[in-house]
């Protein structure tokens, strides 16, 4: 009984223990994200795009199209990767709203200049076609 107890008040003492360092580091995680996103928006807004884009590229996922936006144009600003630029600003506009505030992490929509940029990125990669049927 006594080793019973013993091995359960471990148990427990373990259990909190791990749940206390899983909650810190998903807080932790949440900062990170949230600098990494300041400094992406910085250089974004000061044209930095060969900077920004690797810190866009670290936060990406498959829900956040505001992220994808701001991959598009930064890939579409940065020489010899334009056609990289096509794929994320098409999945972009298909989230893409008139109050889409594009400044926040927690924004999941894009706005909708991402079917201006991508008509943008369709004609510098010669698609003229889908260009004008974008805009």
């Amino acid at each position: 009984m006594r080793n019973f107890l013993i091995v359960t008040t471990r148990l427990v003492v373990f259990s909190a223990i791990i749940s206390l360092f899983c909650s810190t580091l998903e807080a932790q995680s949440a900062r990170e994200m949230r600098d990494i996103f300041a400094q992406a928006e910085a250089y974004f807004l000061y044209e930095e795009y060969e900077l920004a884009n690797p810190l866009y590229l670290l936060l990406d996922d498959d829900t956040n199209f505001n992220i994808k936006y701001k991959i598009g144009v930064c890939y579409l600003n940065v020489p010899g990767e334009k056609e990289k630029a096509i794929p994320y600003l098409e999945e972009a506009i298909k989230h893409s709203t008139l109050d889409a505030k594009t400044n926040r992490l927690q924004e999941t929509n894009a706005p909708l200049d991402a079917y201006f940029f991508l008509a943008k990125a369709y004609m510098v990669n010669n698609y003229l076609d889908k260009g004008l049927a974008t805009l």
